[in-house]
């Protein structure tokens, strides 16, 4: 390219950048005096990536590249290039994540052009002098993107959060003026995880959760949410509340109620495991046996079966009830599993709302929602499979069918033993996502339910298969859920179940059925070990 085509070309770039038509952004007075053939001073060339830096949009990257202006001629180019303009970079880059404004090339091209140019031997300071230059236009940048894409992926949803400040002693923690003390002796080592849970007391021995997290938008606003669900006391016990917020460093502390029982993961794990014992009591009583004891102990074993069956199936109606209390309120929890409701006191309470959305909030579609596919929706894996335009982002709301979708797959995993769309056992694989895109019928397969008596086979497999419609706006409602004739349980079963899952929660004592057992039968002293006593004692005399 002849230096006079080069010069129309440039006023060209020029008046396209100008007119906001152009996705590249050059320096052309900068580039005019390179390609005339003039030394660049370090003043310049500093000049310059100013400029460009202060018309740069959070898309855009700072590159460089090489222009051939002459035969065997070629000259670098400071400028700046939108990410999606690039198939490497669109591959190399996840879109969403904030990348660095200067990349490894255009620094060197920093190094070069001042080595050229200047004295050999102040290069360090030259570039010293530019990074310093440089460094508060970056500083500016970077935070404004930081803005914009927690206001897109993470608007905050709180106006002002009263943050006590946190103090560790001895053996406690203080918020402001309020002392707790750790039931652990070295409970005060907090490690580096997030989410960390530790058991303290307050001064009259009230017991209370400790937890900490790492303090940012989504912890901001799930405090924010949860003290507004309780504002309004519509929620009773079924969502987690706040006694006390504080802030150290970068981490806050929130103090929670303390809950006799465990999660529901954990519980759901010992109901089993005493299944399975009480089970092995009744079985083990070997092959010879008569017919009337034999159908005796298959009776006893279906009775087991039942009463374990009826108590998980109140565990999920317990669950649906703390749901339907956030959906009520135009919450969806968004990260619905066993793990995230806790048990305690003959009650289940919603926990971890990190990742809830409200049903008036628009979200960005191909933004990643939730991490774990096991109990995603459909619509929310369509919704990240989006490509993400941070210009023009495409909105769309959520609605609390996604809650009903991962409750479905809970009851899988409950009543079923497995999650129908996790064939080969690996819930954190994209298997699982490809099973449920493929699941269009709307209806599972029917031999999954034959684990199932019959007279509650039919009334679970229409509710779940319900549940797990794959349109949204098909799907069954929490409130339908609730009336389902798999939940009609009667008051008197209904406290019984309560009770025995409160004795297997805590662990203290089992049910009374599983405490019968066959009275032991003293020992018999053998005939032979009769005679050699008696022959000991008359020798002895």
């Amino acid at each position: 390219m002849q230096p006079d085509a080069l010069h129309l070309k440039l006023v060209q770039i020029n008046d396209r950048q100008r007119a906001g038509q152009s996705r590249t952004l050059f320096d052309c007075a900068l580039l005019k005096r390179q390609c005339a053939g003039e030394g660049i001073s370090r003043a310049a060339l500093a000049e310059s990536v100013d400029l460009l830096l202060r018309q740069r949009k959070p898309n855009q990257k700072l590159d460089v590249m090489q222009v051939r202006i002459a035969d065997n001629k070629y000259i670098k180019v400071l400028y700046l290039v939108d990410r999606q303009s690039n198939p490497i970079e669109r591959r190399i880059f996840r879109s969403g994540s904030i990348h660095k404004l200067a990349t490894s090339r255009a620094k060197e091209y920093l190094r070069d052009i001042i080595s050229i140019y200047s004295d050999a031997n102040n290069i360090a300071d030259q570039v010293a002098e530019i990074s310093e230059q440089a460094a508060p236009i970056i500083r500016e940048a970077k935070r404004i993107q930081a803005q914009q894409h927690a206001a897109l992926v993470d608007p905050p949803r709180y106006r002002y959060i009263r943050r006590k400040k946190v103090t560790f002693t001895n053996n406690g923690i203080k918020f402001g003026s309020t002392e707790f003390f750790f039931s652990e002796a070295g409970g005060d080592g907090f490690s580096a995880a997030s989410n960390e849970l530790k058991l303290i007391v307050d001064s009259i021995g009230g017991k209370y959760v400790l937890k900490k997290m790492p303090d940012g938008t989504r912890a901001r606003n799930e405090i924010a949410l949860i003290r507004r669900l309780h504002k309004k006391r519509k929620t009773g016990n079924h969502v987690v509340d706040f006694k006390e917020v504080g802030i150290s460093g970068k981490d806050l502390y929130v103090v929670m109620p303390y809950m006799d029982g465990p999660d529901c993961s954990k519980l759901i794990e010992k109901l089993q495991r005493q299944e399975v014992k009480e089970l092995s009591r009744v079985g083990g009583r070997g092959l010879l046996m008569s017919l009337g004891t034999h159908r005796l102990l298959e009776k006893r074993t279906n009775e087991i079966k039942r009463a374990y069956l009826e108590d998980k199936i109140l565990l999920c109606q317990m669950a649906v009830r703390s749901v339907s209390c956030l959906s009520d309120q135009g919450v969806v929890h968004n990260d619905m599993k066993w793990e995230n409701i806790l048990y305690g006191d003959g009650e289940t309470c919603v926990t971890d709302l990190e990742l809830a959305k409200l049903t008036t909030e628009n979200l960005i579609k191909g933004h990643r929602l939730r991490d774990n596919p096991r109990l995603k929706a459909p619509e929310i894996l369509l919704a990240e499979k989006g490509k993400v335009d941070w210009k023009n982002p495409q909105k769309f709301t959520i609605t609390p069918a996604v809650d009903v979708w991962s409750l479905g797959i809970m009851f899988c995993e409950l009543l079923l033993g497995k999650n129908p769309f996790d064939r080969n056992e690996t819930p954190f694989g994209a298997e699982i996502e490809a099973e449920v895109e493929r699941h269009s019928a709307g209806a599972l397969d029917s031999a999954l339910f034959d684990c199932l008596p019959r007279d509650v086979r039919d009334e679970a497999k229409t509710l779940i298969n319900a549940m797990l419609n794959p349109d949204p706006k098909e799907r069954i409602t929490i409130k339908k859920v609730l009336e389902s004739p798999l939940f009609s349980l009667g008051a008197e079963k209904e406290k019984e179940g309560k009770a025995r899952l409160s004795r297997i929660s805590t662990g203290k004592i089992w049910s009374p059925e599983a405490q019968q057992r066959r009275p032991q039968r003293k020992p018999k002293t053998i005939i032979g070990q009769r005679s050699k006593l008696k022959q000991v004692s008359d020798k002895s005399n």
